[in-house]
């Protein structure tokens, strides 16, 4: 016989009562809206401008023709349009204010919103010397809170070598406030000799220093006639701190990772909950100056060794396409890298992207060898396409449940679908032709994260919904952060449990002013039903 304690029948009542006196009705979730940089050039000037696309929702193809092209154009929700933005190399999503936004990178910063409308442009002319384009871009909230740093983009640009030596070009830092986004509000901090900023994190990668660090990761050419083909090739990853409102310094002499090969991207992440501090994976060459080009290693590097605050002293993984993976396909290489959590274990997995696979692994590493990756969770099958840029999120379907989406060199986007099948979790479900060559894929909500401090909104939506209910029942008993939403007294301070069901259900259809468009809506009482039965499930306990 189950039993059940008496104070679960009651918040559980209130839930019922509620969800009948309501009158719901069913609405679908808010899809996330994939953009997309098209290279085009104006036939003109020879400049490659380009055009930036957005869809609202993809759809699935028919079974057994998931592998043909169709054309983008025809999607929900599908604009494009010229933005006359020369040099393009980068796009990225972001927030700012809880609004979301995409940037695109060029000879201009460009800003829209998530349904493409226009919000300011921002040009880096007037450097120490001639200006190269934006090639990286990353918003986020910076430093000590008392700076008052929110709502930053940090952007980094080329500039012609201005210290000589044997550096081709040199990174410039800008740390501009999103919101005026005013010149007087940034900060250039010139890096001398390397190269190319190709990825840029916010975050908080170091308890020694207050609020969020940047970290920013580079490749240099070293000019050929002062060096060897030994060090031809480098890779630094560098961490800058806000000293003030007003100046980024690095780190002393921990604030600088040399990496012995090319570095083509980046991903920062919490991938080990027990390390402070987050970790971060760089994708470059796995055999040192080699002439495999970029992505063959994987490595992944701890930032935090509390309470000494070493730099990257904890935690070292590698060999993605090492002896643990077998040998890798002829030209095989990784070229960007995110992540996204896609089992039931709290660690975010790691999504790589190259040409021919996307491949999933798993930050633990190898139980046998702790400083290798153990086998992929998941890999593509060949697609004689070379992937540059890969995002996860909920495309297709309009479920809630989210997608690995893939664009190649050549204009194609790859879509694959979750199958709830261990052995195989993912199938390709759709692949669209967007007409010209990719630049890169960015993905956002049509609101972007709200800290609501909305008791019971454990999702931070704005509303206490069905979908709350989910993120209690998938984490309870566990240490998981309800986003301080949930009931913090006494023995349940720090543990998803009962108590944190008890105020959820007691906020349950409650909202929060102003709460952010797309937001998920109460699920129609047969929905609440079946939460009443998954509850029971949860909870209940073998009478003894």
């Amino acid at each position: 016989m189950i039993g059940l304690k008496n104070k679960y029948w009651s918040v559980l009542t209130v839930v019922l009562l509620c969800s009948f006196a309501s009158g719901l009705t069913l609405s679908g979730f808010a899809a996330d809206r994939l953009f997309f940089l098209n290279l085009n050039s104006d036939g003109v000037t020879g400049n490659q401008l380009n055009n930036l696309g957005k869809v609202d929702l993809l759809t699935r193809s028919a079974a057994g023709d998931e592998g043909t092209p169709r054309g983008i154009g025809s999607e929900a929700g599908f604009v494009s349009q010229p933005t006359n933005n020369p040099d393009v190399q980068v796009l990225a999503a972001g927030s700012v204010g809880g609004v979301p936004e995409v940037a695109v990178g060029g000879q201009y910063l460009q800003r829209f919103t998530a349904d493409k409308e226009w919000v300011a442009q921002w040009d880096p002319a007037g450097g120490p010397t001639e200006t190269q384009s934006i090639d990286a871009i990353a918003y986020g909230d910076v430093g000590d809170p008392a700076f008052g740093l929110t709502d930053r983009i940090i952007v980094t640009r080329r500039v012609e070598p201005i210290n000589g030596g044997w550096g081709e070009n040199d990174v410039l830092i800008h740390m501009i406030s999103a919101n005026p986004m005013a010149a007087q509000s940034m900060v250039s901090n010139p890096i001398p000799n390397q190269g190319v900023g190709n990825s840029i994190h916010i975050g908080e990668f170091n308890s020694g220093t207050p609020g969020n660090e940047i970290l920013i990761t580079t490749t240099e050419t070293h000019n050929t006639s002062t060096s060897t083909a030994a060090d031809a090739t480098t890779g630094n990853t560098l961490l800058y701190y806000a000293q003030s409102a007003n100046v980024l310094t690095q780190r002393g002499g921990d604030g600088q990772k040399f990496i012995n090969r090319p570095i083509s991207d980046a991903v920062a992440d919490d991938f080990i909950p027990s390390n402070p501090g987050l970790e971060y994976l760089v994708t470059g060459n796995n055999n040192p100056q080699g002439a495999d080009g970029f992505g063959q290693g994987s490595h992944l590097f701890s930032t935090d060794d509390a309470p000494n605050h070493v730099w990257f002293q904890d935690f070292e993984r590698e060999n993605a396409l090492g002896a643990t993976h077998g040998a890798p396909p002829s030209g095989l290489v990784f070229n960007a890298v995110t992540s996204a959590n896609l089992d039931a274990d709290p660690e975010p997995e790691i999504v790589l992207a190259g040409s021919d696979v996307i491949r999933v692994l798993n930050p633990e590493g190898d139980a046998g060898n702790p400083q290798a990756f153990g086998a992929p969770l998941w890999q593509s099958g060949p697609t004689m396409q070379n992937f540059i840029d890969v995002v996860v999120a909920d495309v297709l379907d309009d479920d809630g449940v989210d997608e690995i989406i893939a664009g190649t060199e050549s204009g194609l986007i790859f879509v694959y679908a979750g199958t709830g099948n261990s052995s195989s979790p993912y199938d390709l479900a759709s692949v669209f032709n967007t007409g010209n060559p990719l630049v890169g894929l960015a993905a956002i909500g049509a609101a972007g994260p709200v800290v609501t401090g909305l008791p019971g909104d454990f999702n931070e939506d704005g509303t206490v919904d069905a979908a709350d209910f989910t993120v209690w029942s998938d984490n309870r008993g566990t240490t998981f952060d309800l986003g301080g939403n949930g009931d913090e007294t006494g023995g349940s301070a720090g543990i998803v449990d009962g108590a944190d069901y008890a105020l959820w259900a007691g906020a349950f259809g409650d909202s929060e002013a102003g709460s952010a468009a797309g937001a998920a809506v109460p699920e129609p009482g047969s929905m609440i039903l079946l939460l009443a039965g998954l509850f029971i499930a949860a909870v209940a306990r073998p009478q003894r």
